[in-house]
């Protein structure tokens, strides 16, 4: 082979093809490929990833079309290939070796078609489906003459600048990233080993393909490669099902590629393996750094649009990984004679690159999120709690109680044994006992032999979002004082009346809002929080961050808790509220919304445990739940079926919005806990009384039933309540209908303590004088009747329900 140095740019026709076999057509259909190859890869991934975003958050009903998105992207690419490897010209080999990183994409193409967040089972099927081409890609260079040489003296110094260039990169992502799971980190490192051995292996490829067949040509410059890695890069970015990552790795796909052509020309005529070592060692690294410090779940919009979450961190990640991988390829663009020629000595190169690796690991353990932070098994044992067959007093306090120690005492029986068993291993895990289940911290081992225990039912997922290297920024709303002409949603359910004609306010009752948390300094509530001397034992839980005070960083409980008993904005204000935090960013999981209705069926100290530090009496009478814990938050549609049948048995209120995938019509309500029957599901109107488009509707039919769905409705839309920072705001959402109803609950069992804890009277009140439903229906609904899908038995009407409260004995 030629052994001259190759000049960048190096674009004469002659290397680019334009006098062989077809001159201008070939050059103008090459041209016209890559466009295309461009412009469906870039349709694709935003397309794609746009309709992840929609699937993930939920609230249209989307049917899951990502698998034939990717079989449409592959047959666009793939036809034009079949078309253009047939043509006579020097770009054959081009076409021909694309369709090694084609193939990969098509192999991975049923992982598409996977759950939406099932990135482990993805990221298997990636690892095989890479493994097969990889292979494929050996035995059809096995028929190519060997080019190998005894070239082999400078090149350690070249993998020493490989290591440099690499623990450049990973400082960034150590600072701003963090692991997932041990499992998630190994899948990632060998993805990416894999997808940079693939594309060593299809520039190989090209190149003894291009020798092969024009043996006297040169279209296998540095211009060419960098060309053919662009190309294989875009196919396997947008080919690759990992959800979320689309961006983040077709940058360094994209960008690695100066340099990926670079080390390829300069140790063209090495030994094989040294060669395809370093494109592989190049490209993969800089594939797996983003792939084992993001979670692409949580680049998902619906969680990280705030400011201060994930996607501001990996945009800046990316940024300084582009840069400097940007800077290292024209770097080798510039100096590629003397890389050639490289004579410097590599014990000095690996000190450097040694030092920087050191470093970035002190950066990691300083300022960095050190630790593993990747899902749990969230197990659930088949001993649950019949509470129908227990007889309990009648004495609401005496009642709770009773069904606190029943259920712990379940609880510590049916798990001891695991228990014993995760302790004689070490492994982490928690206990809950308002369901019979437990968090433990484990992988597919774990999770099998958890499933094969007889005393467990079923394991669900129970996703963790990654800790980030910031403090999420408080919010502050727009709004700086009250208005007094934003009521309009109090005088609709007719809570002024309440107070002036009978006397109600919410006195004696005491609220838990399990939410984003509260500012407890707020005008508007601070005289309502029952921790307002400071002491926040039994009155407040951070789960997320363990803060031992109350903050709010989103301002979704804030708004929701002043409308339940805000001074100035709330229905009931004389009441008084203790809270959990279960929400502090976007995506819950099943542990943590059911560690928040513990603290609040049975408050504990801060750092106490639920199991032996429980007060029952000290309890909210009502909970306020503004959330809904989707299948991609782990749930399925039984997993809070025991909570809410035991809050029911004990005398606690629950009153569950119903979401906000109304767009999609009816059957939209259809996540837990709203589709409970034990639960006072809420939709909400407008200031006209129409039922909000975003409103979800029943019936429910994610567990079968065809339950009537929401069952009450309540202002949602433009509601005027607290904010952080002491300031307002304005809101829409059914989790702003919700909060009506706990503060309506609040006043009936203010004005007529006799009704505390009697639920099902409770509920026949507020169906019987509600409000009849005069609006726009539902497409799906043809007739009003009483009750009817989605308008449940009208809006609430808060004096008509206190007065009926009043009069029972």
């Amino acid at each position: 082979m030629d052994n001259s140095v190759e000049n960048f740019p190096d674009t004469s026709s002659n290397d680019l093809g334009l006098t062989h076999n077809g001159g201008c057509l070939q050059t103008a259909l090459f041209v016209f490929f890559l466009i295309w190859l461009g412009a469906i890869s870039l349709i694709a991934l935003v397309g794609i990833w746009l309709f992840e975003n929609l699937l993930f958050e939920g609230s249209l009903g989307l049917p899951d079309g990502r698998g034939w998105a990717g079989m449409g992207y592959l047959i666009l690419v793939a036809l034009p290939l079949a078309l253009l490897a047939w043509l006579p010209g020097i770009q054959r080999s081009f076409y021909r070796a694309l369709f090694l990183p084609t193939v990969a994409g098509l192999l991975m193409l049923p992982a598409r078609w996977l759950f939406l967040t099932d990135f482990q089972t993805a990221a298997w099927i990636v690892i095989g489906s890479l493994g097969i081409v990889i292979w494929i890609g050996l035995r059809i260079l096995s028929r190519y003459p060997s080019t190998d040489s005894d070239i082999k003296t400078r090149f350690p110094s070249l993998f020493a600048i490989l290591w440099l260039i690499i623990g450049l990169a990973w400082i960034p992502y150590v600072l701003w990233g963090a692991f997932g799971s041990l499992l998630d980190l190994i899948l990632g490192l060998t993805i990416g080993a894999l997808l940079g051995w693939l594309m060593a292996l299809s520039l190989d490829l090209f190149v003894a393909k291009s020798r092969s067949a024009h043996s006297t040509a040169n279209f296998h410059t540095l211009f060419i490669k960098i060309l053919f890695v662009v190309s294989a890069g875009l196919i396997l970015s947008t080919c690759l099902p990992l959800v979320g990552y689309q961006f983040s790795l077709t940058l360094p796909l994209i960008i690695s590629a100066i340099g990926a052509a670079v080390i390829h020309s300069v140790m063209e005529n090495a030994v094989t393996s040294l060669r395809r070592g370093g494109v592989a060692l190049y490209v993969g690294a800089a594939i797996a750094l983003p792939l084992i410090f993001i979670d692409g779940d949580e680049l998902m919009l619906v969680i990280t649009s705030t400011a201060g979450e994930l996607m501001g961190f990996a945009v800046r990640m990316a940024f300084l990984h582009g840069i400097l991988l940007l800077a290292a390829g024209i770097a080798g663009v510039v100096f590629i004679r003397k890389l050639r020629a490289l004579t410097l000595s590599s014990n000095r190169g690996y000190f450097a690159a040694a030092l920087i690796w050191v470093v970035g690991l002190a950066v990691y353990i300083i300022l960095g999120q050190p630790g593993f932070y990747g899902e749990q098994l969230f197990v659930i044992f088949r001993e649950q709690i019949n509470f129908d067959q227990q007889p309990l007093p009648l004495d609401p306090i005496e009642r709770r109680k009773i069904v606190y120690q029943m259920l712990v005492e379940n609880s510590e029986r049916t798990q001891s044994d695991i228990r014993n068993q995760l302790d004689r291993l070490r492994i982490d895990y928690r206990g809950y006992y308002l369901v019979n289940a437990m968090e433990v911290n484990g992988g597919p081992l774990i999770k099998f032999w958890l499933t094969s225990h007889p005393a467990v039912e079923r394991v669900l997922p129970s996703p963790h979002l990654r800790p980030l290297s910031q403090p999420l920024p408080a919010v502050k709303g727009n709004i700086q004082e009250v208005q007094p002409d934003q009521d309009w949603n109090l005088k609709m359910i007719r809570a002024p009346e309440v107070w002036s004609e009978l006397g109600a306010r919410g006195a004696g009752i005491v609220i838990g809002l399990a939410d984003s948390g509260a500012d407890w300094k707020h005008p508007q509530l601070y005289d309502q929080y029952r921790g307002k001397n400071g002491d926040h034992n039994y009155h407040w839980l951070d789960v997320w961050s363990g803060n031992p005070i109350p903050t709010d960083t989103s301002g979704h409980g804030t708004h929701t808790l002043g409308t339940i008993l805000g001074k100035d904005v709330g229905v009931a204000p004389d009441a008084e509220w203790i809270g959990c935090v279960n929400l502090a960013r976007n995506l819950g999981n099943p542990a943590v919304y059911l560690e928040c209705w513990q603290f609040l069926f049975a408050p504990f100290p801060q750092g106490g445990n639920p199991f032996t530090d429980g007060r029952p009496e000290l309890g909210a009478h009502i909970f306020n739940n503004s959330w809904g814990c989707p299948e991609v938050e782990g749930c399925d549609a039984a997993v809070f079926l025991p909570a809410v049948r035991a809050l029911e048995a004990a005398g606690v209120f629950v009153v569950v919005s119903a979401g906000n995938s109304g767009y999609s019509g009816c059957g939209s309500v259809d996540a837990p806990p709203a589709i409970y029957e034990e639960v006072l599901t809420v939709g909400a109107v407008n200031r006209n009384g129409d039922l909000a488009g975003f409103s979800s509707i029943g019936p429910v039919i994610v567990d079968g039933s065809q339950r009537l769905k929401a069952e009450i409705l309540a202002p949602g839309e433009e509601i005027f309540s607290s904010y952080p920072n002491s300031s307002y705001e304005m809101a829409s959402g059914t989790s702003m209908a919700g909060p009506h109803l706990a503060g309506v609950v609040a006043l009936m069992w203010s004005a007529n303590p006799a009704l505390i804890g009697n639920v099902d009277l409770t509920r026949h009140i507020i169906f019987d004088t509600a409000q009849p439903y005069q609006g726009v229906l539902p497409e799906c609904v043809n007739a009003v009747t009483r009750p009817a899908q989605g308008i449940g038995y009208g809006i609430v009407d808060a004096f008509a329900a206190v007065q009926r409260a009043k009069e029972v004995r």
